[in-house]
């Protein structure tokens, strides 16, 4: 009974308890000039800045605990009716809450569009896979919006930190690429992206276009109902059964498209050069819909 009572006075004092905390925390931290200062410091650190760099390399809880990744995190909302000023301090809260008490999140900062994290590498996937599903509840709850899935792009590991901005590319193109493609999951790191690591080069622009064989294909397909089932294919190595699985398809329906196929662009779509052309251009049609971070 004494238990019991005690149990729902704590549930009735529970939200007082978080909005304090969360007064103090914004005091102490996120709101701080101090804070805002460093985090300012760390994003230059991210873009190339050699002082930011140098600087950052010396802080107390950032050096000599190499090597270090950076991971971005994305929310899926939509993000497009908020002032650059309220989306970054959204990610910045967010953030730095979604973060508290994992010893192995070095540092945290938001932009207008996502935010970044410096970590320990050896972080484990059980904390990457908490921290995402924190910031996306703390996206939601301070947004004021429904709850929607969140991205978490990870870098490689680095032992300089003179590799900031190489792993903030990264880790961009990481959560670019969860983005626009559903199969490689809520959390990717570079080095799962596969062919998006070549499309995501600065200044290399491929475009899906620049295929014959692509934006013949994509004429005729005037169903949408082959270039689906082609890169699920590709992505599949080529098993008929495990396409006809996901699209709820019998295996027939699959053979008959892939004939389709053959017979509109007069080549074999699963031979050779046509194969790595079509795949290409099929990814770069989904990197081209990315988010610009």
């Amino acid at each position: 009974m004494r238990a019991g009572r005690i149990l729902e006075e704590l549930r009735v004092i529970r939200p007082e308890m978080d909005t304090l905390a969360e007064m103090l925390l914004s005091r102490t931290s996120a709101d701080s000039d101090g804070r805002r200062a460093r985090e300012a410091q760390f994003l230059a650190a991210c873009v190339g800045d050699r002082d930011a760099v140098v600087s950052v390399g010396g802080w107390p809880g950032v050096h000599g605990r190499g090597p270090w990744r950076l991971a971005t995190l994305l929310e899926r909302g939509d993000n497009d009716r908020r002032n650059p000023a309220e989306s970054s301090l959204l990610q910045r809260l967010s953030a730095l809450h979604a973060t508290l008490g994992i010893n192995t999140v070095l540092f945290s900062a938001g932009t207008e569009t996502h935010a970044v994290l410096l970590l320990q590498d050896v972080i484990d996937g059980v904390d990457e896979s908490e921290i995402l599903r924190r910031f996306g509840l703390e996206v939601s709850r301070r947004a004021g919006q429904p709850a929607s899935p969140a991205l978490l792009g990870l870098s490689e590991p680095f032992g300089d930190l003179r590799r900031l901005p190489g792993a903030y590319a990264e880790a961009r193109s990481a959560v670019q690429a969860a983005w626009v493609d559903a199969q490689l999951g809520a959390l990717v790191s570079f080095r799962a992206i596969g062919v998006y690591q070549f499309l995501a080069v600065e200044g290399r622009d491929v475009l899906p276009g620049e295929s014959t064989l692509y934006t013949e294909l994509r004429e005729l397909d005037r169903n949408g109902e082959l270039l689906p089932v082609l890169e699920l294919l590709y992505d599949k190595d080529g098993s008929v059964a495990e396409v006809a699985e996901q699209l709820h398809l019998h295996r027939t329906s699959i053979y008959n498209r892939l004939g389709r196929i053959r017979s509109l662009i007069g080549v074999d779509p699963l031979g050779g050069q046509a194969r790595l052309e079509l795949h290409l251009a099929l990814k770069a049609e989904r990197w081209a819909g990315r988010p610009r971070l």
